[in-house]
């Protein structure tokens, strides 16, 4: 079935917000799948524009899917690694890391 991971904020002074870096194994990209809730960990600030600021997604080379995250929106060096998409190949997903975050988007999949 559809699952979705929550992230709370457990340490505000923790770039991951003290949540660490977790592998999910069994992730389906789809709509109606399973589903990533990490606004709790953002700053409130963010919106369908600027969502690239606070969130990127990266297919690596062991096929997975990287998901990083940026708490305060202010870049792409500060972003850290919060979820592992295990599985997940970038023709999943899409050629570059706009369109990878943009399909987990339009799936509703990641809840910011």
């Amino acid at each position: 079935g559809a699952d979705t991971a929550i992230y709370y904020l457990l340490n505000n002074a923790d770039a991951t917000g003290g949540n660490g870096t977790d592998t999910w194994t069994d992730f389906t990209v789809g709509s109606g799948a399973d589903k990533i809730d990490v606004s709790a960990l953002l700053d409130g600030l963010q919106t369908a524009t600027n969502i690239g600021s606070y969130i990127s997604v990266k297919t690596n080379a062991d096929g997975d899917a990287v998901i990083t995250i940026d708490r305060d929106g202010a870049g792409a060096a500060t972003k850290s690694d919060l979820l592992i998409l295990d599985n997940i190949l970038a023709s999943n997903l899409g050629s570059t890391a706009d369109e990878q975050l943009q399909t987990l988007l339009m799936n509703n999949q990641i809840i910011f």
